[in-house]
């Protein structure tokens, strides 16, 4: 009988990872969890990133940081330099760091210091798991799903598993929404992208069912069409090829999409439609509505600062927004960087993930860094319509450390 192996770096990304998407899941595995423990779960992005930062620091390594990981990492740099800038004006401008002073700097802080972790994570889990990153992530999401439905069933039997998928079609009503794990389910549609579009041969069938039914599980109707977007994309560059002019149309493309929607939620055209149509918005009318009210959309709109939406439903009353007080973010990351950023701060974060991003990766690192990493993108952008995944750790740590991971090697040997 053969020994099991396990791979002591292996096990650590995978538990980390694992560990930092328990915050958002207490509702399955301890409903009510408070005080210390819940804190403990919620820094576990900065405990996790210190401890796989120190592993990775004290690890021998055979194969040093190459020069093409240096400049993958070097890419964030201009993103940093954005977020002092829109965080200086703020002060001049904002009403928010006004009204809020010091504990709105403490929570702008807090912002950067979770972009510098998902740097950090990304650079860490590549150097301790180098090709195996996405494998042992992978891994990772597939457990907690797992370990969801084994949590979930002796509270809502079989037959709640069946009316959640009902539900997902539009066939059932689900009595319970136990198993709308956000952050887990985003993550697993970026996986998806990845391997149905760009590796289908570097995973077994069963693994990639099961990726999937966890995936619609999730009951996230936006990742859906955001799969779709992406997968568009993914196959017609696989077919024509992928060149820089595609690049910048799609990039532009993206950044008028993002300022029109904006425009049309000022407007009031888009909940209007949505009240015309019976679809239901989930309360999101009361918090667009909030927040609309007290800016504007305009080029001299200088935006409220880093944290300045966060801190604001911080600080919002239930007689003010009705239910969607308890909720942990706007539901609208589009909408929510252009308050925070203001319209030429927003307008320039769009073109970093849009354009800069991807043009700097066709150029420096390759063809198939560049278009897995706009797959990535435009799916992340469709689910920032409506949700936080903008604010995702281990979402953000996945968009960045995939194109890194595989754009490495030669994917199913093809030329894009």
């Amino acid at each position: 009988m053969g020994e099991l192996k396990v791979n002591r770096n292996g096990l650590l990304c995978g538990s980390v990872i694992f560990l930092q998407l328990l915050w958002m899941q207490t509702k399955v595995f301890h409903p009510g969890l408070s005080g210390p423990a819940y804190q403990l779960l919620y820094y576990m992005k900065y405990i996790g990133t210190f401890s796989i930062f120190a592993v990775t620091i004290s690890t021998p390594r055979r194969n040093g940081v190459t020069a093409r990981q240096k400049e993958y990492i070097r890419l964030f740099l201009p993103l940093f330099i954005l977020y002092f800038a829109v965080e200086v004006l703020s002060f001049l401008s904002s009403p928010v760091t006004q009204a809020y002073g010091l504990s709105f700097v403490t929570r702008s802080i807090a912002y950067i210091l979770d972009k510098v972790c998902v740097v950090v994570m990304v650079y860490c889990v590549w150097l301790l798991r180098r090709e195996k990153s996405i494998e042992c992530i992978c891994k990772a999401l597939l457990f907690d799903g797992v370990l969801i439905i084994l949590f979930a069933i002796p509270r809502i039997g079989i037959a709640g598993i069946l009316y959640t998928l009902g539900e997902v079609f539009g066939v059932a009503e689900s009595p319970s929404s136990l198993l709308e794990v956000h952050e887990l389910t985003y993550c697993l549609g970026l996986c998806i992208i990845y391997y149905l579009f760009f590796a289908r041969k570097q995973l077994r069938l069963s693994k990639f069912v099961l990726l999937v039914f966890l995936f619609i599980i999730g009951g996230k109707r936006i990742a859906f069409a955001g799969i779709v977007v992406s997968g568009i994309f993914a196959l017609v560059v696989r077919k024509k090829g992928l060149k820089k002019g595609t690049l910048i149309v799609v990039g532009t493309l993206g950044i008028a999409v993002s300022l029109g929607y904006i425009a049309i939620l000022y407007n009031g055209e888009f909940l209007a439609t949505m009240a015309t149509y019976g679809i239901n918005v989930m309360g999101r009318d009361a918090i667009y509505s909030y927040f609309l009210a007290r800016t504007k959309f305009s080029p001299s709109y200088l935006g409220w600062g880093l944290a300045g939406v966060s801190k604001m439903i911080e600080n919002m009353s239930r007689a003010e927004v009705g239910n969607m007080v308890v909720v942990r973010g706007l539901h609208n990351d589009i909408l929510k960087i252009y308050i925070d950023f203001g319209f030429f701060g927003s307008i320039l974060w769009f073109a970093y993930q849009l354009l800069y991003m991807p043009i700097q990766l066709f150029e420096k690192l390759g063809k198939r860094d560049a278009t897995l990493y706009v797959a990535l993108i435009i799916f992340a952008f469709v689910t920032y319509l409506t949700d936080n995944t903008e604010n995702y750790f281990v979402f953000q740590v996945l968009l960045f450390l995939i194109p890194l991971t595989a754009g490495a090697r030669d994917i199913e040997g093809e030329e894009i």
